[in-house]
């Protein structure tokens, strides 16, 4: 297994959903949202479920996507037997804002790769 080292991050400009898909169409973002009672028993779709934007939980963007509606892809940490193998697709909101869960009030992505 190859690791790639990389000397800081940068935040991604908070509140700013453009800014945030720029981000993401270069590389995975770590983010933070609201991780609700509710998003533990998450079993597939797209969440649009009960959460608010206190973040109390990291997580790993790392992309998005467009069915019936526009959604976030997030890898979690809670293993590959929860959620879709590992991974929620959360309600992608359009606008600037804090985004649904919070997600677009704390993003980083890693600079300077070595």
């Amino acid at each position: 297994m190859k690791f790639t080292s990389f000397s800081r991050c940068s935040k991604v400009p908070s509140q700013n959903y453009s800014k945030l898909l720029s981000a993401i169409v270069q590389q995975p973002v770590s983010v933070a949202i609201n991780q609700s009672p509710d998003m533990i028993s998450y079993g597939g779709g797209v969440y649009d479920g009960k959460c608010t934007s206190d973040i109390n939980h990291g997580m790993l963007l790392t992309g998005y996507g467009e069915d019936d509606q526009p959604y976030w892809i997030l890898r979690n940490s809670l293993g590959t037997t929860w959620g879709i193998s590992g991974y929620i697709h959360i309600k992608r909101l359009l606008t600037d804002g804090d985004g649904k869960c919070g997600i677009q009030l704390a993003a980083s992505v890693p600079q300077n790769l070595k």
